[in-house]
Parts: structure tokens; sequence; C-alpha cells
């Protein structure tokens, strides 16, 4: 099969399952990626990583050929939905199009969910704040994922999202646990206001997404019911962790591979089934 064809059933592809997409990228940005993604393919051995796009969208080529999962479809159909959440909420925008576009285009890093998460702590964070820009700069040189205006107040924050995967079969108790989430949050914070005076502090927060991908793993269910009161703690405004420097932990949850959602510490809780 010629490269050209290769393109033109991507493309193809993606306009059936992600059309969204289209109201960033330009279609020959689209082909761009299908054909960087084929040479890279061609020259590994051990393959690409199966959550960064390219892994995901050569999966959802084998699902619409009927040779892969419907779960990798409704994948992406959420994809497609945060990215029409997004457009709808802020519109056209140069940094969103950059962020798409390095994501599709990084082949070798592990960061779909990452970016997928990124997407809906924002749309969240938009229902009260105004958003400014991503990857805003700091004072000290470091980069944070969002620069936003809080609504009601006017005042300017800093927000940068940290992606939480838990092992259940690290953590056999209350206290591995928590200290597990407490360095996460901590060590996130810590390493962006390095170098920052007290008042330029206190504009950053950290915005916690803990991911659990089927809500069904009996031992992970365990361990997060018995940290339930402290997970629940984690807020914005009284927080045991970081007083005023972190928002409510969230979790982006596919409950019975059905939908992924980024619900609040307390719904995540009622979603989960009862025994």
């Amino acid at each position: 099969m010629s490269l050209t064809v290769i393109k033109k059933n991507g493309v193809a592809i993606i306009k059936k399952y992600i059309p969204n997409l289209f109201f960033y990228l330009t279609e020959r940005e689209v082909e761009s990626f299908i054909e960087k993604g084929y040479k890279f393919t061609s020259t590994i051995k051990e393959g690409t990583p199966l959550n960064n796009f390219l892994g995901l969208f050569l999966q959802l080529v084998m699902s619409h050929a009927g040779q892969g999962s419907h779960i990798t479809i409704r994948e992406f159909g959420i994809f497609n939905l945060l990215i029409g959440e997004f457009y709808a909420t802020i519109g056209e925008n140069r940094s969103f199009k950059n962020l798409l576009l390095g994501n599709i285009n990084d082949f070798k890093q592990n960061n779909f969910l990452n970016s997928l998460s990124e997407i809906a702590a924002l749309i969240e964070l938009t229902k009260h704040h105004s958003f400014n820009e991503y990857e805003a700069s700091l004072q000290n040189g470091k980069s944070i994922d969002f620069h936003l205006k809080d609504l009601k107040t006017g005042k300017s924050i800093f927000v940068d999202v940290v992606s939480i995967y838990f092992d259940p079969s690290r953590y056999e108790n209350k206290k591995g646990f928590k200290k597990f989430i407490k360095h996460r949050i901590h060590s996130k914070y810590n390493s962006k206001v390095q170098g920052l005076k007290k008042l330029r502090k206190s504009n950053i927060y950290i915005f916690p997404i803990y991911h659990d991908i089927s809500g069904l793993h009996e031992k992970s269910q365990a361990i997060l019911e018995s940290n339930k009161k402290f997970l629940t703690s984690i807020k914005r405004g009284n927080c045991i962790l970081l007083r005023n420097k972190t928002f409510e932990i969230h979790f982006f949850v596919n409950l019975n591979f059905e939908k992924y959602n980024l619900v609040s510490a307390k719904e995540y809780f009622r979603l989960l089934p009862k025994n």
C-alpha cells in the first residue's frame, strides 16, 4: 500500500472517530503526523508505547478494521468529546493547537492519558476561571501548565496538573498510600516554586488527578476506601497537605470501560460499585 493511500485512509479514520481534532489541526498537519508515524514505526524494533497517540492510533486503525478492541474506539470518543468541550469553552487557541501537535507527534513518550487529564482539568477549571495561556513562564525560568484568572476576584493564578498513577501492590496500608500522595503533590509544588519569592509562590497551585482506568480493581478499591476521609480532605483552602496550594483531588475514571470522566473524590466514591 502506497504512503499516499495510507495517509488518505488515516485521515478518513480520524475524521470518523476524532472529527473535533480538526477544530485545531489542518488536514495537512494530520497527514504529516501519519507520514512521520509510518516512517517511525518502520525503523524501530521495539514498537511504539501503547498509550501515546501513535500507539493508540494504530490500535484505532485495527479496531476500525474489526481486528482490535472496541474499548479503543470509546477512548478516542472521549478524546473527541474533550476537545469539543474545550473548543466550546475556549474557542481557537494557538497554545492548545501546539499542545495537540506536540502530543500527536511525540512517538517516544507515554503521555496520552496525561494530556487527556490536562484537557479535562482545564475544562473543570474554566468553570470558575478565565483562561490566559498554556505553558506559562514563571519568574524562576520554569514553565507551568495554565495561567488563569479567577472570575470572582480577578486574581491571576498558575496551575500545574500532576497525574498520579497508583500501583496497589506497592502500598499495602493507609500510611504508605498517604505518604505516596503527599510526596507527589509536595514534589510537584516544590519543583515549580523553587527560587520564587513568597509573594510569587502564593499564586501557584497544584491540580492533582488520580488515574483509575477500570474502577474495578478490588485491592485498589479497598485501599482507596480506607483513605476516603484523607482523599476528600484534599481541597483548596482547607488542605492538610499544602494550605491554599492545591485544588481538590480529582479522579480520571473509566468505570466499566464505558466513559472517561473527571470527577471529584466525593463523586468517585459514590460511583464505586457497592459490595
